[in-house]
């Protein structure tokens, strides 16, 4: 997943979570890490995060990796579509 976050006023947040099914399963894999990244810099290690938009340039993405048993199940490779391995 890649979320585009931007903010023209520099008010407000949004909350971003992170979700992964395998295959076509319904049910929601909980993976046993999750990374969040700003600009290639890690900035935290959760399933949900909050982005203040103070925080944030006019435009940045942020990225997600999710792993499961030390294998990263779920990422964002450098554009707009998610990776599932």
């Amino acid at each position: 997943m890649k979320t585009e976050f931007s903010s023209k006023n520099c008010t407000g947040s949004t909350t971003l979570s992170a979700h992964i099914y395998k295959g076509s399963a319904t049910t929601e894999t909980i993976a046993d890490s999750y990374e969040w990244s700003k600009d290639a810099t890690v900035v935290a290690n959760a399933q949900t995060i909050t982005v203040d938009a103070s925080g944030v340039a006019i435009r940045q993405f942020i990225i997600f990796k999710a792993t499961v048993a030390e294998k990263v199940v779920a990422s964002q490779v450098g554009d707009d579509h998610e990776q599932r391995q």
